[in-house]
Order: C-alpha cells, then structure tokens, then sequence
C-alpha cells in the first residue's frame, strides 16, 4: 500500500471511529472499518496557507465501492508554532447513498 493510501487509510478509519463513538456499532460490539482509497490531491498555496482539495475512489469495509472528496485548510500564520488545519470530507458509497463527515 503507497504512502498515500495509508494516509487516506488511517485519516478515514481515525475520523470514523471518533464520530461512531470509538467504532461501537449499537449492539455495544466492536465494528471494524479501513478504507483504501486511490486519489488526487490539488493543493493551492497562498502565503503561509494552503487549501488542498482531493478527490479519489476506493474501497471500503461495510461499503463496497466509495468516492472520497475532501477540503482542508492549513494556516500557517495563526499560530507561530503550530499550524492550523480545518477540514472535511465525504465519503459516497455507490450502493446505498452518502455518509458525510
């Protein structure tokens, strides 16, 4: 697996995982998930920030086939230490509909 899939990979599974309340399905059990994604990134750097568009499509536990677009800022004025990153995503399951995060 390529060092952006694995990115991808980690990103999506971190981001599931805290907004399902740590992976629990609702039987209170442990519900697996890793993405792999294929994509593309377009970032446009202004100043000390860049907003990074990105598109690709992949594969998905529980999901079958995915399309994966997301937005992220990254302000590197704010903060003299540390960088401000803002962003969102969306994954599309082609079979039965959206899941945003």
């Amino acid at each position: 697996m390529g060092s952006r899939q694995s990115r991808w990979a980690l990103a999506a599974l971190v981001l599931f995982q805290v907004l399902t309340a740590g992976g629990v399905a609702a039987d209170g059990r442990s519900r697996p998930f890793s993405v792999v994604i294929d994509g593309n990134a377009n970032p446009v750097f202004s100043g000390c920030t860049v907003l990074n568009t990105e598109t690709g499509t992949g594969h998905a536990t529980h999901m079958g086939t995915i399309t994966w677009q997301s937005t992220e800022t990254v302000d590197a004025c704010s903060d003299p230490e540390f960088a401000q990153v803002d962003g969102q995503f969306v994954l599309t399951d082609h079979f039965s509909g959206r899941i945003a995060f």
